[in-house]
């Protein structure tokens, strides 16, 4: 893939982590990240993060992603209440428009 493609990813996994921040309630929250899921987010996080070069941004939405869930099931809450901040798409969407 090239780097536009990357961008493209990384935009969207940045949105999906500002929806998941926003949810209202953690039954929504669970039915968005099912939905997720049932498409292959899980196969599609593994193939970013294993890709050589690795892309820092990227993989840092990824674990925002991750650390979403475990802090919706009650895993390692320090850890993931911190990691869940996420940079707003305008400033990403600058970075990959400069």
């Amino acid at each position: 893939m090239d780097n536009s493609a990357s961008e493209v990813v990384l935009l969207i996994i940045t949105l999906f982590n500002t929806i998941l921040s926003a949810m209202p309630d953690q039954d929504t929250f669970y039915d968005m990240t099912d939905a997720l899921e049932k498409q292959g987010m899980q196969r599609c996080t593994q193939f970013f993060l294993n890709r050589k070069p690795v892309e820092p941004d990227l993989v840092e939405q990824f674990n925002i992603y991750d650390a979403a869930l475990r802090h919706e099931d009650g895993e390692d809450d320090t850890t993931a209440s911190q990691s869940i901040r996420s940079p707003s798409l305008s400033n990403i969407l600058e970075n990959a428009l400069s």
